[in-house]
């Protein structure tokens, strides 16, 4: 199975990051939870930036917001993925626009919802 770095990746099991890694942990998605504050999500262990993710990706689901999302598109970029995920409030279009000339495909859906509609 292909890596998803999840960028804004949080311990809050309330937050939709941390139910999006427990989904893809549960159906067997290697995952790489990306958060400034470290620490350990559902047995994983965070990096604290995207310039530490040390594999290119399959996909980048984010959960951020878009003015941070403009700040870290470059890095997101320098990741080479396949895919780049914008859930629901997360889309900037300057983001979506760079990474699409950088010819990495944009979905703007719910990771979430991509995972339980097996669209994933």
């Amino acid at each position: 199975m292909a890596t998803t770095v999840v960028l804004g990746a949080s311990q809050n099991t309330a937050r939709f990051s941390n139910r999006a890694i427990s989904k893809l942990i549960a159906l067997n998605h290697p995952v790489i939870p990306v958060s400034p504050k470290g620490g350990n999500i559902h047995g994983v262990t965070c990096v604290t930036s995207l310039e530490a993710v040390e594999t290119h990706p399959d996909t980048v689901t984010i959960y951020v917001n878009p003015t941070l999302i403009e700040q870290e598109v470059d890095k997101i970029i320098a990741l080479a993925p396949r895919r780049v995920i914008f859930n629901p409030g997360t889309e900037s279009v300057m983001a979506i626009d760079k990474v699409k000339s950088a010819g990495i495909a944009v979905i703007t859906d719910c990771t979430l919802v991509m995972l339980d509609s097996g669209r994933y």
